[in-house]
């Protein structure tokens, strides 16, 4: 009877594997289609290291199925997925998104303080002179 229980057990983490395989790593839909469970699946995940691993190693089927249809998308000429492509793989060639912040008119930034004058800080100490003057330690 254990040898049975044990042929079923294997037959149904077998299921689950080719289920998860299809669709893409989802694992309500590939419980459905085996006829198992979700919470059967995430206790063969804690107890079954062997298990784990095949499901593990199945991961990446979901995103190169993702990014297949984004290099689609890119090839249609999707400028959205260009834009994010290059942002995100291009930054070594200087498609990285930045962002300047000034103060008005491009001027540098001019932090209130606490007594209510304004002082102008440019350079490297200016996060840190304006944290100073944030908590009220003032610039002797």
């Amino acid at each position: 009877m254990a040898e049975q229980k044990r042929i079923s057990t294997r037959v149904k983490k077998a299921s689950m594997l080719k289920a998860l395989k299809q669709t893409l790593g989802v694992v309500t839909p590939a419980a459905e289609r085996s006829r198992i469970t979700r919470q059967e699946h995430y206790n063969w995940m804690k107890s079954d290291p062997v298990y784990r691993e095949a499901v593990e190693d199945m991961d990446d089927i979901g995103l190169d199925f993702t990014e297949s249809k984004m290099f689609k998308g890119i090839q249609d000429g999707d400028a959205s997925l260009i834009k994010y492509h290059l942002s995100t793989k291009g930054r070594k060639r200087g498609y990285a998104q930045r962002q300047e912040v000034t103060g008005a008119d491009g001027e540098p930034l001019v932090p209130p303080s606490p007594n209510g004058d304004s002082i102008v800080v440019t350079g490297e100490k200016a996060m840190e002179v304006y944290l100073k003057l944030m908590r009220g330690d003032e610039e002797k």
